[in-house]
Parts: structure tokens; sequence; C-alpha cells
């Protein structure tokens, strides 16, 4: 719709985006703080595309993909889970 999400979320070359910019500093932390620390990080991609969120790193049929609803829910420590969301291994 020309609103600049794209641009905004990933940039261009020599100007990047929220997304590259953010996966660079969580990487570069975990790099300083290694020694001191251990980690895992983990990633999820999801879009809301007509009213409906959709997982973008599930695999297989899309009609089975379909059926795993991803609903929104926020827990008691005030955290926001997405329920049934891919979440693979950085």
């Amino acid at each position: 719709t020309g609103a600049g999400k794209t641009f905004t979320m990933a940039g261009v070359p020599g100007m990047l985006g929220v997304s590259p910019r953010t996966i660079t500093e969580v990487f570069e932390v975990i790099e300083k703080t290694k020694s001191r620390f251990d980690y895992v990080v983990t990633g999820s991609m999801l879009e809301l595309y007509q009213q409906t969120l959709v997982d973008l790193l599930a695999k297989g049929e899309e009609s089975k993909i379909k059926k795993k609803a991803l609903n929104v829910r926020q827990e008691k420590s005030g955290s926001v889970v997405v329920e049934n969301l891919t979440d693979d291994v950085c």
C-alpha cells in the first residue's frame, strides 16, 4: 500500500531496517557476554494478513497449517503469547 512497512522493517543496502538492526544487536550482546551467560536464541515470524495471523515458519501442507489457529493471549505475568506459533533455534 506504499506506507513504507517493508522499508521500515527490512531496509535497503546501506540503510538497514528495524529487523536486521535488532538481530545484529542481539547477537552482539550475546558475543560480549557469552563468558558469563549461556544463551539459546529462538525466532518466530508471523504476519497479519486480511485479519488472519499467518505463521511464516510453519512447514507442511497448507491445509494442515491453516488448521492450527494462532491465538493471541496475555499471561498473568503480562507477557503476550501467540499459541501454536512455530519457533526455531537460530
